[in-house]
């Protein structure tokens, strides 16, 4: 009940803010003629009108002329909207005064496919198909059909890319480029970028998507233009900005395992084009999906979540802008970690049940996860081609969990994890945009101070590990880049990024008596402090080729640097591990054929992958982080995307990777060591592949409905260097489907959804040490269904 009125609430909370916005008056008229590109009369057009005087929307279709009409209508400012079947949904706004107003609106014919630009060059927007990097582009309506809440979500439907996690710790790899070390003391290899700003710590990337407008994954290293840490690519997260035309949405979910969510968001007008604000809410909440046969009222894996966005953007000049946004969230469901046995260990015997989704555990899991943000963006023209930008940020996240380590009915071993953290990072650019050159040159500030404390209880001695790091950095770049055409066919690009980077860190930990403060181990205590320094020029050079008006070609070479780290739990100073560093050199095709009805984008690529830092569990409390030799990594991917017909859309791709480790000496369990030289990286499958359909089924007057389906398939992945027969997921595929209806106006949208709808089960990612009783796996989702009704003004 107390959930229900909560959402009953948020509800409540955005229709009378929206109902504020309206007013009533007195009665007049508002009329117009609708038309196609040619200046012909379309005739059944859906026209609606909101803002105003008006309480509700009102709706009127055009006549055999084209022509439609309002009356009577209270004069006030009115957003109108047009919607016809083949054509582009049209806008516009109009003041009804005394005497009644006109507004014709001009239709233009639908694209095959939706529009997308992105902003991943950092010098302005650009068509995707003229972008010269391998970057895939999704859109809010597509992240709706694909049941995208998170960056989770994406993976299976962007090549090489795939996300698995440490309780809530996000583990990204991109072309086999990946971390699993998580802890304070490391770094991501694959960076998340919200409006521009870097997110420091894997706590931080699971948050919904809130607001969202696009999001876009950059594959290969992006050390020029995006520094520390993106060795294997990033992922900008797009939020949606407060524009002139008021703007209204709310959607609300059911679904099994008690799912409710209301999400919803208000945009517009605070003074005409001079100030617009937008405010986003979401409230979401869902049982486990994993349950604890021990604790049946506490399943694992549960939602319970809390989140807000706004942001004021003031316009002062056609090119100059101030966005201010500030966000937060509250993230405290049950959390899933590596709670399912796949193998017992020998002298080992405990009850495991035959579901992979049912489990038992001697101890009650908890979790909570708090994020907050703010950030301002400023962009002033010096001329007419060049403008100044700045992004000043501060983030912060406090996580911390306790869970069964052992992830039996025995009790063994249980992990407590707190993680505290806040950052601070200004980045400056100058950006020229003509003709013949192009450029970007800009400074970048960030300072991050991160408190990681690890409890590692053994039952069997009573005895706790407790080792507590606290770690800072401070990093400092100059980068630039420019681009010079020099044909109408023929560009040369050319940048580099200079960084430099300090690390400290403090840390303590010993054994101590459960419970106590007591030494249990007294030769266990250790305290020091330790320092690090990291340098590295990252440069990138690329040829790109118009080699006909559909055709674009691009070739490149770039380096990418991950910044190098302490151990949190060792014991000595003098073991910081080193930075990453790799080149990789990439050629690309984008291809629109078939009259517009097709693309095809193919990119192929090597990577010299130098000092991986791979992280390995050796006993309780203790992990090592160290650099590997080198790896080798090359592959091809294709993406492609085709219109058979207006009312059929399709959509795919096929990667495949070649991931192979050169000279490394792996650490195991107890410390034992062995040469995985050959063997594949982490979370590399050789192959995967996507494929979706969308169908838009005419359903008369009354609207359209709409079919969604897609499939997602990988072949098999290894989650150790040593690629043995446990640690390990077989090849699998998963099928998601979705129908929905719309009226012919768009206001509104009625769906169901079924998720992994053969139900296959499948782990993302392993653990164990020397103390546990098995090989552990973190279990996927299984099929999961619902409805979802959406409201657009």
């Amino acid at each position: 009940m107390r959930r229900t009125l909560q959402i009953l609430g948020c509800i409540g909370w955005l229709l009378v803010f929206d109902a504020a916005m309206a007013s009533t008056q007195s009665v007049e008229r508002l009329n117009g003629t609708i038309r196609d590109p040619a200046g012909n009369a379309v005739a059944g057009a859906t026209v609606t009108v909101t803002g105003g005087g008006l309480i509700t929307p009102a709706t009127a279709v055009s006549d055999d002329r084209g022509r439609y009409e309002f009356v009577p209508l209270p004069p006030g400012r009115y957003v109108v909207e047009c919607a016809a079947a083949g054509f582009d949904q049209a806008r516009g706004d109009v003041d009804v005064r005394v005497e009644g107003a006109t507004l014709d609106l001009a239709l233009a014919v639908a694209p095959l496919f939706e529009r997308l630009t992105v902003t991943g060059t950092k010098a302005g927007t650009a068509e995707i198909q003229s972008t010269p990097i391998a970057i895939t582009a999704l859109s809010a309506r597509t992240l709706e059909q694909l049941g995208a809440r998170n960056i989770e979500g994406l993976a299976g439907f962007v090549p090489t890319l795939t996300i698995a996690q440490h309780t809530g710790l996000a583990e990204v790899t991109i072309r086999g480029i990946g971390s699993n070390a998580v802890f304070a003391g490391s770094d991501p290899s694959t960076t998340i970028h919200l409006d521009g700003v870097y997110l420091a710590r894997p706590a931080m990337a699971f948050a919904d998507f809130l607001d969202v407008e696009r999001v876009e994954v950059l594959r290969g290293p992006q050390g020029t233009l995006y520094g520390r840490n993106s060795v294997g690519g990033t992922i900008n997260v797009v939020t949606r900005q407060p524009a002139n035309l008021p703007e209204t949405r709310l959607q609300l979910t059911a679904g099994d395992f008690n799912t409710l969510r209301v999400a919803g968001d208000l945009s517009g007008p605070l003074i005409k084009d001079k100030a617009m604000g937008s405010i986003a809410i979401l409230r979401s909440s869902r049982d486990g999906f994993v349950r604890d046969l021990d604790h049946r009222d506490h399943s694992l894996g549960t939602e319970d979540t809390w989140a807000g966005r706004g942001r004021l953007r003031m316009v002062f000049g056609p090119r100059s802008e101030l966005v201010l946004s500030a966000d937060g969230g509250r993230f405290a469901g049950v959390p899933l970690h590596w709670v399912k046995p796949i193998v017992a260990k020998p002298g080992f015997t405990f009850d495991s049940p035959a579901s992979l989704w049912d489990v038992r555990t001697s101890d009650v899991t908890t979790g909570r996860n708090i994020q907050r943000g703010a950030s301002a963006r400023l962009t002033v023209p010096i001329d007419d081609r060049t403008s100044v930008n700045s992004l000043t940020a501060w983030r912060a996240s406090n996580d911390r969990f306790f869970v069964d380590a052992d992830a039996t009915e025995l009790r063994i071993s249980a992990l407590r994890l707190s993680d505290v953290q806040h950052q601070v990072s200004q980045e400056v650019t100058l950006v020229h945009q003509a003709p013949a050159l192009t450029w970007i040159a800009g400074a970048f500030v960030f300072d991050e101070h991160d408190e990681g404390e690890i409890e590692v209880t053994a039952y069997p001695s009573d005895t706790q590990t407790r080792p507590f790091a606290t770690t800072g950095t401070r990093a400092w770049a100059a980068f630039g880049q420019a681009t010079y055409r020099v044909s109408n066919r023929v560009s040369l690009t050319g940048g580099v990024r200079d960084t430099d980077e300090r690390k400290d860190i403090v840390s303590t930990g010993g054994v101590y008596r459960l419970g106590t403060p007591i030494l249990a181990v007294p030769a266990s205590f250790y305290a020091f402090d330790d320092r690090a320094a990291f340098h590295a020029w990252t440069p990138k050079t690329a040829l790109e080729v118009r080699a006909a008006r559909d055709t674009f070609l691009y070739v490149s070479a770039t380096r990418g640097f991950k910044s190098g780290g302490f151990n949190p739990t060792g014991n000595a100073p003098g073991r910081a591990f080193g930075p990453e560093l790799a080149w990789s050199y990439e050629g690309g095709v984008k291809e629109t054929a078939a009259e517009g009805r097709m693309r095809v984008n193919t990119a192929m690529f090597v990577t010299d992958y130098r000092d991986l830092q791979v992280q390995a569990f050796i006993r309780p409390g203790v992990t090592d982080i160290s650099n590997a030799a080198a790896a080798t990594i090359k592959g091809v991917e294709v993406e492609l995307a085709a219109t058979p017909w207006r009312a059929l859309q399709l959509a795919g791709q096929v990667a495949w990777l070649d991931a192979i480790y050169g000279r490394y000496v792996a650490i195991g369990l107890a410390a034992i060591t062995a040469d995985v030289a050959g063997h594949r990286l982490n979370n590399a499958p050789a192959w995967s592949s996507s494929s979706s359909a969308t169908y838009e089924l005419p359903a008369g007057p009354a609207g359209a409905v709409m079919l969604h389906g897609d499939v997602s398939w990988q072949s098999r992945v290894f989650f150790t260097p040593f690629n043995d027969a446990i640690e390990t997921q077989q090849a699998y595929a998963l099928v998601h489907l979705r129908t929905a209806f719309e009226p012919r106006s768009r206001r509104w949208e009625l769906a169901v959804y079924v998720r992994n709808a053969g139900g296959r089960a499948y782990i993302t990612s392993t653990a164990t040490n020397v103390a546990l009783p098995a090989f552990n796996g973190r279990p996927g989702e299984p099929r999961r269904w619902g409805t979802q009704f959406t409201v657009r003004r």
